[in-house]
């Protein structure tokens, strides 16, 4: 009988072990949009390491479209996305408006005639598809000037005044 509970209290202590933190071990891929990445992910990621030393950690950046395709193809195991319903959202992380950014501190529309020039993100993507309907709504004139999933082409693009 002694036997038969050492035997039952050692696996019992090899389960509890393998379910700890300390004996999680392997890989996980976190995805993220690219502005998410330099935003919020330097924290995430050091809290993760330290909590799970012995997982592999690899990141995907991609738009929050590809992002879903991912997650239901199980490339990706947890990602960061947006959601222009967060009702829709199993767990809200952020919440955030719509900003517009320019090269100088205040720009007048009537700086750009009648046709605003805009930098956008690719065109299936949430901001990108916000922003157009805003300008609608209001009622202005507006060209894309620049599409790209690249935050640092847009930011180059912002800053040069071009849009």
């Amino acid at each position: 009988f002694l036997a038969y509970a050492e035997r039952i209290l050692k696996i019992h202590d090899e389960a509890i072990s393998a379910f700890s933190y300390k004996g999680l071990h392997g890989s996980i891929i976190f995805g993220s949009p690219e502005d998410y990445l330099s935003a919020f992910f330097p924290a995430l990621l050091k809290s993760f390491g330290t909590m799970y030393p012995d997982v592999e950690i690899k990141v995907v950046s991609a738009p929050t479209v590809e992002l879903r395709t991912l997650i239901n193809a199980r490339q990706v195991d947890l990602a960061l996305v947006s959601t222009p319903n967060p009702g829709d959202a199993p767990d809200v992380v952020r919440r955030e408006s719509l900003v517009w950014v320019g090269s100088r501190p205040t720009l007048e529309l009537y700086d750009f005639g009648d046709t605003v020039p805009l930098a956008l993100a690719a065109s299936n993507a949430i901001d990108h598809k916000g922003a157009r309907e805003a300008m609608t709504r209001a009622g202005l004139r507006n060209k894309i000037a620049y599409a790209s999933n690249s935050l640092a082409g847009l930011i180059a693009v912002a800053r040069s005044g071009l849009a």
